[in-house]
């Protein structure tokens, strides 16, 4: 099987997807793969996280990396323009329980959960990578600093304690998301100079 790394062909990868993928591991240094095709093909995640032992996986496989640095500085800078909206919803969230709308202002929370939730998550997802440009033990602060926070959020939407949502949709998660977007912009640039 012709193995490809950025169109650079890649020696001894093998005929399995195993062995290409093992192959070109040390290649990728701060690199991350982003794409990976199969006989111009994308390859299936399944085949990525369990490769098949079929010999040959096809007749060429090319990868495609691109700098950590810069996929993360990106993601960051995405989830920061996320922040936006979120804040976006919360203060309709917050006109809606003013004027009595509970159930137009519970539709728009749950959208801002949502999306504190996906932002949550990417965070995770890059200080689980090697050599990542954010400050661990602070950012971990950060995520339980807004755990608390969303924590509240989701007891008293539970117990219907309306003013308290109020109260937290107002004056808790605004300066919250300010801090956070704030944050995510410096890590993106580091990770941007890196």
């Amino acid at each position: 099987m012709k193995t490809f790394l950025d169109d650079v062909p890649v020696a001894d990868a093998g005929q399995s997807l195993a062995t290409a993928l093992d192959a070109i591991r040390p290649h990728c240094e701060d690199r991350l793969i982003i794409e990976v095709l199969a006989d111009g093909s994308p390859v299936p995640d399944a085949d990525l996280d369990n490769p098949p032992a079929t010999e040959p996986y096809a007749q060429e496989l090319r990868l495609k990396t691109a700098r950590a640095s810069a996929i993360i500085g990106e993601s960051l800078l995405q989830a920061a323009d996320a922040i936006d909206a979120v804040n976006a919803r919360q203060e309709v969230a917050a006109e809606h329980l003013g004027a009595g709308n509970i159930e137009d202002a519970m539709h728009e929370l749950r959208g801002a959960l949502d999306m504190w939730g996906q932002i949550r998550s990417l965070i995770a997802l890059v200080l689980d990578l090697p050599g990542s440009p954010i400050d661990a033990e602070g950012m971990h602060g950060a995520i339980a600093e807004l755990s608390g926070i969303l924590t509240q959020l989701r007891d008293a939407l539970s117990t219907q304690d309306w003013p308290s949502v109020s109260d937290i949709v107002v004056y808790d998660l605004p300066p919250l998301g300010e801090q956070w977007r704030e944050q995510l912009r410096a890590v993106a640039r580091v990770a941007a100079d890196a």
